[in-house]
């Protein structure tokens, strides 16, 4: 039987890494709609919508605040995510290699997350958004 993620419980390395991968799945729809090769009207992608919800609304835990609106993540999610993908990004193989030998050993250190605070991030997105309306506004 198949382990269910617990959002209640996890660590927020747990949570940033299932949400990775739900939105690493979310992409792969959307690659695989314009391929014709599913819809994303489907049963299974609104599933995955549910899911990547549901375990935003668990980053409250973590200091953030979890409105989320019909376009998506508040700017403190986005933030937030992009603080751990970018941490995560830059890690070398054996970084990499070294942080999964200490997870698994139940060792993981308080210097394995990202440095800074993702709240840094915040006013970058929020200008990114209203550059992305002002676009959309533009258009019509």
């Amino acid at each position: 039987m198949a382990k269910v993620f617990d959002a209640d419980a996890c660590t927020e390395f747990e949570l940033y890494s299932y949400l990775h991968m739900l939105t690493l799945r979310d992409w792969r729809d959307h690659h695989d709609e314009e391929d014709g090769r599913s819809e994303l009207e489907s049963e299974s992608h609104k599933e995955l919508h549910r899911l990547i919800n549901e375990a935003s609304s668990k980053t409250s835990r973590f200091g953030v605040e979890t409105l989320i609106n019909a376009d998506g993540w508040t700017p403190n999610i986005t933030a937030w995510f992009r603080w751990w993908k970018g941490w995560h990004d830059g890690m070398t193989g054996d970084e990499w290699g070294a942080l999964e030998e200490r997870i698994k050993a139940g060792e993981m250190l308080e210097s394995d997350r990202p440095t800074g605070s993702w709240r840094d991030l915040v006013p970058e997105i929020e200008q990114q958004a209203r550059r992305a309306a002002d676009m959309i506004a533009a258009m019509t």
